[in-house]
C-alpha cells in the first residue's frame, strides 16, 4: 500500500486505523482529514491533519484505499435541529464523492450504521434517512468510476483509541469500573446489541476485490454480559435493576445476517478481545497528542 486517505483521522475509528496501518504498512503515503488543520503527534512521528475544505480540493491523486469515517453520530440529532443536521451531513456526503471523482480511488471504506434498518419503522429519523442516502450516493459514485467499496453497516464496535465521550455502553462501563467499585446497569429492560471489533474489519478489507454491502459484527451480547466481562477486567462488581431480565420488552438493535461473523471469526475469545483494546488503549493515551495549528 502506497497511499491512504483517512476522512474523520481526529476520531476513534481514524486513530485506530493510522494505527493498524502504520504498523502493518512500511512506507504508507498519508492524507489525514479532519475538520481543521492539526498535527498529530502518533507513535513517535508526527503527522499532519488538513482541514476538510483543504481536501476538498484535492484533485487527480492515487490512492490506494480510502477510509470514509466522517459523519455526525446519532446522538447529535437531538443537539441538532433537523436542518442543521441535514446541512452538516450533507457537505460530508457530497465532499467524500467529489474526493472520489476528482481522484484515482482504488477501494474505499465506508463506516455506515446498522441505523439504516430503522427506516420505514417508527425509529426512523433523520440520522437513519443520512446514513442510507450516504450509502446510495457512495455506491453511485463508486460505481461509475470502477472503485471498489465496501459498506459496513455496524451496530456496535470496539476499538482501539475508543471515546469515553460518547454515550455507549462499551466506554460507559470502562469508565465506571475505573472511577467506581461497580458497574450499574440502569435499564429496566434486557438490551442486545451486535458488536464489531473494529480490526477484523480492516483485515477484511484491505483483502477486499470486490464491492459488497455487509452487516458488520463478530459477536451479539447482553449488555449484561458485556458487563460482566468487563468486571472481570477490573475487578469490580455488575448492579443490575431487579427488573432487567423480568420485563418481557428487549431492546435489540443486532443484527440477522451472519455473513461477516462466519468469513471472519474471532481468533480469542471475545473477553480476550476486549482485554486487549482496553490495555492498548490505556497504554496509547498517553502517546496521542493532537493540537491545532
Amino acid at each position: 500500500m502506497k497511499s491512504c486517505v483517512i476522512l474523520g483521522a481526529n476520531g476513534w475509528l481514524g486513530k485506530s486505523t493510522l494505527s493498524y496501518i502504520v504498523e502493518n504498512y512500511s512506507d504508507c503515503e498519508f492524507t489525514l482529514v479532519s475538520s481543521q488543520d492539526r498535527l498529530l503527534n502518533f507513535k513517535d512521528k508526527e503527522f499532519k491533519i488538513i482541514s476538510f475544505e483543504k481536501f476538498l480540493k484535492i484533485e487527480n491523486k492515487e490512492v490506494d484505499v480510502f477510509f470514509n469515517y466522517a459523519f455526525l453520530t446519532g446522538n447529535r440529532v437531538k443537539n441538532y435541529s433537523n436542518s442543521r443536521y441535514l446541512s452538516e451531513t450533507e457537505k460530508l456526503i457530497e465532499g467524500a464523492n467529489q474526493f472520489i471523482n476528482k481522484n484515482m480511488i482504488s477501494k474505499v471504506l465506508l463506516s455506515s450504521s446498522g441505523a439504516i434498518y430503522n427506516n420505514g419503522t417508527k425509529k426512523e429519523n433523520v440520522y437513519s434517512l443520512q446514513k442510507k442516502k450516504q450509502e446510495e450516493e457512495l455506491l453511485k459514485n463508486c460505481s461509475s468510476s470502477n472503485t471498489i467499496f465496501l459498506i459496513a453497516r455496524i451496530f456496535g464496535l470496539f476499538a482501539n483509541y475508543y471515546n469515553v465521550e460518547y454515550e455507549y455502553a462499551f466506554s460507559s462501563f470502562i469508565e465506571q469500573a475505573k472511577n467506581n467499585k461497580s458497574i450499574k446497569i440502569k435499564s429496566e429492560h434486557k438490551v442486545v446489541r451486535s458488536y464489531l471489533v473494529f480490526k477484523y474489519l480492516l483485515d477484511y478489507f484491505l483483502q477486499l476485490n470486490e464491492s459488497q454491502t455487509i452487516d458488520a459484527w463478530n459477536v451479539k451480547l447482553d449488555i449484561f454480559e458485556l458487563a460482566k466481562i468487563i468486571c472481570d477486567i477490573f475487578n469490580v462488581d455488575v448492579e443490575l435493576n431487579k427488573s432487567y431480565f423480568k420485563s418481557e420488552f428487549v431492546d435489540d438493535y443486532s443484527s440477522k445476517d451472519t455473513f461477516f461473523k462466519e468469513i471472519m471469526p474471532l481468533k480469542f475469545s471475545i473477553h480476550q478481545e476486549i482485554e486487549k483494546i482496553i490495555k492498548f488503549s490505556e497504554k496509547a493515551s498517553n502517546k496521542v497528542d493532537i493540537f491545532s495549528i
